[in-house]
């Protein structure tokens, strides 16, 4: 299971988006996943689309950057997303 960084919902690792990979200090980079909801709702780039020299950091379709919220105050609810 993972859980998504935006809704903070835990996710089948199946289901479960890969849109970002953030540096941080020693160590691996954080992978940040994301449900399909959320993919779909916040218009989430999945990792593997993000253009070539991309920093990792999660980004709309349109190449906006987007904050990994953590278990957030962003809810999916019924479809949409509310804070």
């Amino acid at each position: 299971m993972r859980h998504c960084a935006y809704s903070g919902e835990q996710v089948d690792d199946a289901m479960a988006i890969l849109v970002g990979s953030i540096e941080h200090g020693s160590g691996g980079p954080a992978l940040v996943y994301a449900c399909r909801t959320c993919v779909a709702i916040l218009k989430l780039m999945p990792l593997s689309k993000h253009p070539n020299g991309s920093d990792g950091h999660p980004r709309t379709v349109d190449g906006t950057p987007v904050l990994a919220t953590g278990p957030s105050p962003v809810r999916v609810t019924y479809g949409e997303c509310a804070s």
